[in-house]
């Protein structure tokens, strides 16, 4: 026998090494899973948002402002008009998906150009 104990250290550490890559390609398959779902919740509620503007531009186009609770198949959508002054309403929306998230949005209506004037969003 001429082994001089080579063997055992270089198998123990291309096991590591083996190993290790394995655990980092999992850990990266993890994220991008999650990546994924959070995307797909993203996009959820802005197909929420967008139809819960175009909700509010039909109620100040029929001058219907009265609260709303809308149950949609992606979560539930709350819209709040509140009367700022004779030109200016305040929109308050809010988006809540079916995982808990929720987003909302406020922005002025000007009544007599009939636009929306400040617009601010923000996740909860």
């Amino acid at each position: 026998m001429n082994e001089k104990g080579y063997s055992y250290p270089l198998t123990v550490a291309l096991c590591f090494m083996c190993l290790s890559l394995i655990a980092f390609q999992v850990k990266m398959v993890q994220r991008e899973a999650a990546f994924y779902e959070d995307t797909k919740e993203y996009y959820k509620l802005r197909i929420m948002m967008v139809e819960a503007v175009s909700i509010t531009m039909e109620d100040f186009n029929s001058e219907r402002l009265d609260d709303r609770l809308i149950e949609v198949d992606e979560g539930v959508i709350e819209i709040e008009y509140r009367e700022d002054s004779d030109d200016f309403y305040q929109v308050e929306i809010v988006c809540k998906t079916m995982s808990g998230i929720r987003y909302s949005i406020s922005f002025d209506w000007d009544v007599n150009k009939k636009e929306i004037v400040r617009w601010t969003d923000w996740e909860i």
